[in-house]
């Protein structure tokens, strides 16, 4: 039976096969108007979906560990200016905890 390597050489220097190099989340807060439109037009992912929108840019807004297609206590901001803290992964806004200002 092949066993897994437990190491990987990389241009000379060995790099553990079972570590990935991660980056750590560090938690934003921005502040922004919270809506609704369509997401993802077209596809089979076409769906209503909250979004953050800043002065800057807008981002899809989900509440981290939530359904990402309905989320009825998120449902509750809409329209309204929040100040959010949370995770940005790409687009996407993962909030930990949002208040309304």
């Amino acid at each position: 039976m092949l066993k897994k390597p437990t190491q990987i050489c990389w241009a000379g220097k060995y790099m553990s096969a079972d570590k990935k190099s991660r980056k750590r989340a560090v938690d934003l807060t921005i502040s922004g108007l919270v809506i609704e439109k369509n997401f993802a037009g077209g596809s089979k992912s076409e769906h209503e979906s909250l979004y953050l929108l800043t002065s800057e840019k807008e981002y899809v807004l989900r509440r981290l560990n939530a359904n990402p297609f309905h989320d009825q206590h998120l449902l509750g901001f809409k329209g309204k200016q929040v100040t959010v803290t949370g995770i940005l992964d790409k687009n996407t806004f993962l909030a930990k905890e949002i208040k309304e200002k």
